[in-house]
This record gives structure tokens, C-alpha cells and sequence, in this order.
């Protein structure tokens, strides 16, 4: 599976990392005018996000082994306003203590989070 990043950053300055396992599916979305651009695709996320910075965070079509790296990776040293999930089937098998804002929960997703603490403003499930 080839993941690939893209980055959003909105009127506010707040940064969001898009991670996906799927972009040629959602790049032929955005072409056909279903879905809002991706932002710019980006290789090392450290060349674009700041140390200690406040982002949010999406996943699409990730696995629990390229998950685990990639949220370690993102999240060190960096604060997550907002998570989301869509289409993944994720076995977390490390600790983790989040503070969100907002977690969404999108369709088609799996996530054992038993070993985690999340404290959040909002929960999204969207079916």
C-alpha cells in the first residue's frame, strides 16, 4: 500500500495531515468536483509542520502497522486538535493520552482503542 500525505491549512492557520492509503480514489474525486481539494501532497511531514504545533489529523484506508509508525511519527511533540478515521481497521497496540477537540468516527472503521485515554470536546460518527 503506498500512503501518501496532504496537507490542508485552513483560514486560521490551523494545519490538518490527510494520510491515506487510497489517493488516486480521492484525487479523481476532487477531479470530478465530489470532494474539496486533498491540499498539497507533502513527503516529509517535518519539512512542513512545526515542532509543537497544533494540527489535525485524518486516516483513510490505513493499516494498524503503517498507522502505529505514521501516528508515533506526527504525533511526537505535536498537539492533535481534531482525529478522524474513515475506512480503517486499526488494532492500536501501544498506550497513547489524547486531548481532542473532535474525533470522528467515519464508516467502515475498526478501531480497538481499549489501550488509549482520549479526552474530547465532540464525537462524529458518521455511518
Amino acid at each position: 500500500m503506498c500512503i501518501k500525505y496532504y496537507l490542508n491549512t485552513d483560514d486560521s492557520g490551523i494545519s490538518t495531515v490527510f494520510v491515506t492509503g487510497r489517493s488516486e480514489y480521492w484525487l479523481e474525486k476532487v477531479r470530478l468536483e465530489i470532494s474539496p481539494p486533498l491540499g498539497k501532497e507533502i513527503v516529509n511531514i517535518d519539512d512542513y509542520i512545526d515542532l509543537e504545533q497544533t494540527i489535525g489529523l485524518g486516516f483513510d484506508f490505513v493499516n494498524s502497522e503503517d498507522f502505529q509508525v505514521i501516528f508515533i511519527k506526527i504525533t511526537k511533540n505535536r498537539f492533535i486538535k481534531d482525529l478522524g478515521f474513515h475506512n480503517c481497521h486499526i488494532d492500536l497496540k501501544f498506550d497513547c493520552c489524547l486531548t481532542l477537540d473532535h474525533l470522528y468516527i467515519g464508516e467502515n472503521v475498526n478501531i480497538d482503542m481499549t489501550s488509549w485515554n482520549i479526552i474530547t470536546n465532540k464525537v462524529t460518527y458518521y455511518p
